[in-house]
Parts: C-alpha cells; sequence; structure tokens
C-alpha cells in the first residue's frame, strides 16, 4: 500500500511540475532550428529582452535569436559548447565567423546547464546559472528585431531543453 500511494505521489509531482509554464523541447542529432513560437513561447519585446534557457547535451546546443519565423533571414546564433564542449560563440549568421568566444566546457550530457540570454538593442550576452557573463557580442552595424528563438544540437550531440523554467 505505501508502494502505491509513493508511485502516486511521485506522480503527481511531475504532472505539477509542468504545469508552472516550462516547455520540454528534445532536438535530435540534426542541425535544424525547433521555433518556440512553434511551443507556445512568444517573444514580448524585439528590441530588448531575454530568456532563461536549461539543457541537457555533450555539445553544440545552438540557439538561434532570429529576425522572422525562418532559420534563412537574419539571425544571431549562439553555439553552445561547441567544438567538442571546448567553446562558446556568438555569430551573426548560421555558421558565420565566430565574433565572440568563451574557451572552456559549459553543457553537460547527464545533468541540466542553465543558461539566460540576454538582447538589448543588438547587445547579446549569455550568462551561465550563477548569471556569470560567457560571452557578449555588439551589433553596431545593423540590430536585429528579434522575433523568434530557435534550439538545435548537432554534431553528434541530442539535447533536452526546458525553457522559461
Amino acid at each position: 500500500m505505501k508502494t502505491c500511494t509513493f508511485v502516486v505521489f511521485t506522480f503527481l509531482y511531475i504532472v505539477s511540475s509542468g504545469v508552472h509554464g516550462c516547455k520540454l523541447i528534445e532536438t535530435p542529432n540534426l542541425y535544424r532550428y525547433k521555433l518556440l513560437s512553434d511551443f507556445g513561447i512568444a517573444i514580448g519585446n524585439p528590441v530588448s529582452g531575454s530568456i532563461k534557457i536549461t539543457v541537457k547535451a555533450r555539445n553544440d546546443a545552438h540557439i538561434a535569436l532570429m529576425s522572422s519565423n525562418s532559420e534563412q533571414s537574419p539571425l544571431y546564433e549562439i553555439v553552445l559548447g561547441g567544438w567538442s564542449n571546448s567553446k562558446s560563440v556568438i555569430r551573426d549568421r548560421k555558421q558565420g565567423k565566430a565574433l565572440a568566444t568563451h574557451v572552456g566546457r559549459v553543457l553537460n550530457e547527464n545533468s541540466y546547464r542553465t543558461f539566460f540570454i540576454k538582447w538589448n538593442n543588438g547587445r547579446i550576452t549569455v550568462q551561465n546559472g550563477r548569471k556569470q557573463r560567457i560571452v557578449e557580442w555588439t551589433d553596431v552595424s545593423n540590430p536585429l528585431r528579434i522575433k523568434n528563438i530557435g534550439v538545435s544540437t548537432g554534431w553528434g550531440a541530442t539535447g533536452v531543453w526546458r525553457i522559461s523554467c
């Protein structure tokens, strides 16, 4: 009887943890962005905003700050734990050159890592779960208005993402 009660409480905890606005997204080993808008997550302010992202992946967790709903349109690309989880970068296009770089491991395939992504008039800031800046870059030429966000994994890694938890 106690075992049955425990299982019921565990089940209720799992169900209630998803009720608080947390979205769970799984990404395959395929470099193609899943749009947060497809999961009911909207960008409030395209000029200045932020999002909390928690991810479990071995390497190559990609985040696209997008100017439209298409990854072919202009975007900022954040790569967390690229190059076998050895560095993270910000780019001004898919697979573009690194415009800002952090050297060091930031991901773990066995446990979630939290990141805060902020944008403000072209300044892109990535912080870890302790709110320490990992990488930052400012687009001084033509700042994008962020209308959507995409998440992706690849290069041998899959990912599990928790958004706005």
